[in-house]
């Protein structure tokens, strides 16, 4: 770093220079009250990352083809950052999982997301700790809606945005972008990859945020979400939730 190459040629010119005189140590002094300056200074540079950050407005990202690239997932992929969205054109999904990111791109496939990954659409958030908070037994999506609702509520901000973590068993119907809005008229060779599985471990991550439908959410739903499914020999399949029934057991945490 420049500071520690700064300290170490300071530190070899002290060593080279004769004891200095009583009358010198008020600019060493000095000098040493302007390093220490310059540290604090960098160390503010290296800011932390937003608590809540969103990126695209979904209605334009989804029918109006604003689709570009807006933010590498190397920026967001840091410990404690969660976040959700869609690839740089439409090209598939991802997930940033406590600084891991993944994606599923073709196929609900999920794969470690290469280093030049962008994304168009993103939203995504900092939980440094977790709430957890009981759910209906079984937890239909409706009910997860509810009950982020009432959570938001509670805390003082109806409209959230809520940071959440899903954790259980379930059924679930998820699909994957290929380079169309999921939920527009079929462009032949662009249609989303379509799952549904039954019984299968599951690990959402998503965001309840109210009123932002058509921004930060798909019409009609105040949850933006995506899930981990695993499957038989430890692979495990990614997508966005159109649908979920999470089966009693099912753990949910919300982050502050």
């Amino acid at each position: 770093m420049v500071v520690g190459a700064m300290a170490a040629s300071a530190c070899r010119r002290a060593c080279a220079r004769p004891v200095a005189p009583t009358g010198a140590r008020p600019a060493r002094r000095q000098r040493r009250l302007a390093l220490a300056a310059a540290v604090a200074a960098l160390a503010a540079c290296a800011a932390p990352p937003p608590a809540f950050r969103h990126e695209g407005v979904m209605r334009e990202v989804m029918r109006g083809g604003s689709t570009q690239a807006r933010v590498a997932l190397a920026e967001v992929a840091r410990p404690g950052m969660y976040a959700v969205g869609a690839l740089a054109g439409l090209d598939g999904e991802f997930v940033v999982d406590d600084g891991s990111a993944w994606v599923a791109v073709d196929g609900p496939f999920a794969v470690r997301a290469p280093s030049r990954a962008q994304a168009t659409l993103l939203t995504a958030a900092v939980a440094a700790r977790f709430d957890e908070v009981p759910l209906p037994s079984p937890c239909t999506l409706l009910d997860l809606e509810n009950t982020l609702a009432g959570l938001a509520a509670a805390r003082g901000a109806p409209q959230g945005p809520l940071a959440f973590v899903v954790e259980g068993r379930g059924a679930v119907q998820m699909h994957v972008v290929r380079g169309a809005c999921p939920h527009g008229e079929p462009v032949p060779g662009k249609e989303p990859a379509r799952v549904a599985l039954d019984d299968v471990p599951l690990r959402a991550i998503g965001f309840f945020v109210d009123g932002q439908e058509g921004v930060v959410t798909h019409m009609g739903t105040a949850l933006h979400m995506h899930a981990f499914a695993t499957m038989p020999y430890g692979t495990r399949w990614l997508g966005h939730v159109d649908d979920v029934t999470f089966a009693a057991g099912a753990v949910l945490r919300v982050g502050r």
